[in-house]
């Protein structure tokens, strides 16, 4: 009997469950404020494993709208759980969220002068990675972890794939000796203040990648490649094509600059409470996937008759968009461009001019009346099956 026991406790052991994808996934869903969906993915790991402080954690940040509410039952309930169970938490996340609701309440049941530990902690990482010998990416990944402020060292000349990947970021400073930041450097990463060398040529797609892209980027005047105009982050790449990669200002109508090519993935971001008129340039081709997700506020987007593809989600949840320009001229519509776009009332199509619609195009748009220029009996053999799901009306101008 006691060989049995034995022998199961080393079993246990063997498959005790790595829970990093679980959570980062729910915490990339508090982030995008779906609460609901996150305290789901934490019970599940809890059910799993009653000692996972991460997931203890993750509820606290959900039933705090991502660390932002500092009172309430569950709040306070979270709190008491976790200093129960562990009561010498490091968690940084954690540990942060406390010395801010120490602030903004006035009376707290947690008190502690564990931040200065972590800052510690923090000071010790930093001369890791000092010691650092040059060329060694590997270890200096293994340095940075946890850390809230990241300055790259510099011999850094490229950031590789996934350097950033999962972290939660205060600050990034990239060096002047770095030219390339690989497609998905901060892959899954979140970043409040990125600021870029006057070396970097290429960051083209991570922001596409990341969790959030950063509120606050600042770059190098010298840089040839990466400017701020109009509260606009663009890219220009050595084709001289534009990028527009993130808007950094809080205005409520944008106007695109000229010469911007495309808008990247989550571009609007952090104007999606406020955002209402966009109007964009005649040189815009493409709108990346999720480049306006959930701007809740967005009423009409004006231009451009250059228009050729909007991409997956591009619009998706912008429920008060009710005027968009130049259907006609659009040569792909991805699913679930305008998806929930409940305002959107009329929109005319071609069956020569638009080449490629696809499934879900227009899912969720309850109010919309699409009018296609094109017979309804030969339709457009690019067009997928369900490309209208979700619309009011579909009228054919011929039978």
């Amino acid at each position: 009997m006691a060989k049995d026991l034995f022998d199961f406790d080393v079993q246990v052991e063997e498959k005790k469950t790595d829970f990093s994808e679980q959570l980062k996934l729910a915490n990339g869903l508090c982030i995008r404020e779906q609460f609901d969906r996150a305290i789901k993915i934490y019970n599940d790991i809890l059910d799993k494993d009653l000692e996972c402080e991460e997931a203890y954690v993750g509820l606290l940040r959900a039933h705090s709208k991502d660390f932002s509410i500092y009172e309430g039952e569950e709040i306070e309930t979270d709190i008491r759980v976790i200093e129960k169970l562990f009561p010498d938490i490091i968690n940084e996340d954690y540990l942060n969220y406390i010395s801010k609701r120490n602030k903004n309440v006035k009376s707290t049941p947690v008190e502690k002068e564990k931040p200065s530990i972590q800052v510690a902690k923090q000071e010790e990482k930093k001369d890791a990675i000092a010691a650092i010998k040059e060329g060694d990416m590997k270890a200096l990944k293994k340095a940075i972890k946890n850390l809230k402020k990241v300055v790259l060292p510099n011999w850094v000349k490229v950031v590789p794939s996934e350097f950033f990947e999962g972290m939660e970021l205060d600050e990034v400073i990239i060096p002047d000796s770095v030219t390339t930041i690989k497609p998905d450097a901060f892959f899954e990463a979140s970043v409040e203040k990125l600021v870029i060398g006057k070396n970097v040529k290429t960051i083209l797609d991570n922001f596409e990648y990341m969790v959030t892209p950063p509120s606050i980027i600042e770059v190098n005047e010298d840089n040839d490649y990466l400017r701020i105009e109009d509260d606009c982050f663009i890219y220009t790449d050595e084709d001289e094509d534009q990028y527009l990669l993130v808007y950094l200002g809080d205005k409520t109508k944008v106007k695109i600059p000229d010469g911007v090519r495309m808008i990247g993935s989550q571009a609007f971001y952090h104007v999606k409470d406020k955002l209402k008129t966009v109007i964009a340039p005649d040189s815009l081709t493409i709108i990346s996937d999720y480049a306006f997700l959930n701007c809740k506020e967005l009423v009409e987007f004006k231009g451009s008759f250059s228009l050729k593809t909007i991409g997956a989600g591009a619009f998706e949840g912008c429920r008060k968009l009710s005027h968009f320009e130049w259907f006609n001229f659009v040569e792909t519509i991805a699913t679930d461009a305008f998806k929930d776009c409940k305002s959107l009332t009329d929109v005319h199509l071609s069956t020569v001019l638009n080449d490629y619609i696809f499934k879900d195009a227009f899912n969720g748009c309850s109010n919309l009346v699409i009018e296609v220029n094109g017979s309804k009996s030969e339709g457009c053999p690019r067009w997928h099956k369900g490309w209208d799901n979700g619309v009011k009306e579909v009228k054919w101008s011929f039978k």
